[in-house]
């Protein structure tokens, strides 16, 4: 990789990681939106040619194979004309990815994009988003019992829910949820960091998931559940993380997760009510609870909507 002229691909790595030994038909998916994005930022004032761009993309994306074990990688994208898998239309109590409109994009981000998809084994998904490209193919291979074969770099936390393994963009340190017997555990867990000046819900697996139905997703303009209500409270209390890891505390599965995230709803439409962000008119807590669960959830099936709602019943059944 280089940065200001030099070739960082030749300087030693400080942080002591240790390259993994190989396992073969391993698959790296890159989060290569973040990738393209981090690659074409040039500062104020500083150019940085397009082959130097190009030559940092493959540095480091060898760089993630090696360290993810890999034999393989595999680009994830989601072009500019994407749909996002119809998410504008589902979102109910804000407007999904409203806070991007006005963020700037590097110059070069469109050209080295298109670059990485012919270079790579890639997808640009037009009908879903690159998030629901990598967790479909991990899903697969975590339901095919070859978690193994599957590993997940990305710097979106949302991604966290899918069950296997992860690779820290940063750190490049592996990590999956598993039970008690070292095998992998789909619901996984939750817990409260509080380390910065504001706490906020961690954690691996579908557990993360009902976490992010109660805080929502600031990074996606993603509410959540705005107020928890009921006779336990005086009066109706705003969601945070201090509260939402409460709630999450006691949870050990998936069903016990949905009927408490619902009763919550159910609760906060009855006793202060939803409204939609457009249109102003009041909505039914059912559909604000759905709403919520399409925008969050990272697809099994990237062309289906409703996936989450599958999963819904296979849980309850």
């Amino acid at each position: 990789m280089i940065i200001n002229g030099i070739d960082l691909s030749k300087v030693e790595d400080q942080r002591g990681a240790k390259v993994p030994q190989q396992i073969k038909g391993r698959v790296l998916h890159i989060d290569a939106d973040f990738l393209a994005y981090m690659m074409s930022y040039e500062k104020e004032g500083h150019h940085i040619p397009l082959e130097d761009m190009q030559y940092n993309c493959q540095s480091s994306i060898e760089k993630m194979r090696l360290m993810a074990g890999a034999s393989s990688i595999f680009l994830h994208l989601t072009p500019s004309l994407s749909d996002k898998g119809g998410r504008g239309d589902l979102a109910i109590q804000k407007e999904y990815q409203g806070n991007r409109k006005d963020r700037d994009r590097p110059d070069k981000l469109h050209v080295l994009r298109e670059w990485m998809a012919k270079t790579f084994p890639a997808k640009m998904y037009m009908d879903c988003e690159a998030d629901d490209g990598m967790s479909s193919q991990q899903w697969a291979k975590v339901r095919a019992g070859q978690t193994d074969l599957s590993v997940i770099c990305s710097k979106d936390k949302d991604l966290l829910m899918v069950p296997g393994w992860h690779m820290d963009w940063d750190s490049f340190e592996l990590a999956q949820s598993t039970d008690e017997t070292g095998n992998p555990n789909e619901f996984g867990f939750t817990y409260l960091d509080s380390s910065k000046s504001s706490s906020k819900i961690k954690g691996f697996g579908t557990k993360f998931f009902w976490g992010q139905m109660l805080t929502g997703d600031t990074a996606d303009n993603i509410k959540g559940l705005p107020f928890a209500c009921g006779k336990h409270l005086s009066k109706p209390k705003k969601i945070g993380p201090v509260l939402a890891d409460y709630y999450l505390s006691d949870l050990w599965n998936d069903k016990d997760a949905f009927n408490l995230v619902k009763g919550l709803y159910e609760m906060c439409g009855k006793e202060v009510g939803f409204t939609h962000w457009k249109t102003g008119e009041a909505v039914a807590w059912q559909k604000v609870f759905i709403s919520e669960a399409q925008l969050l959830w990272m697809r099994r099936d990237t062309q289906d909507a409703g996936c989450v709602l599958k999963w819904f019943k296979e849980i309850l059944a």
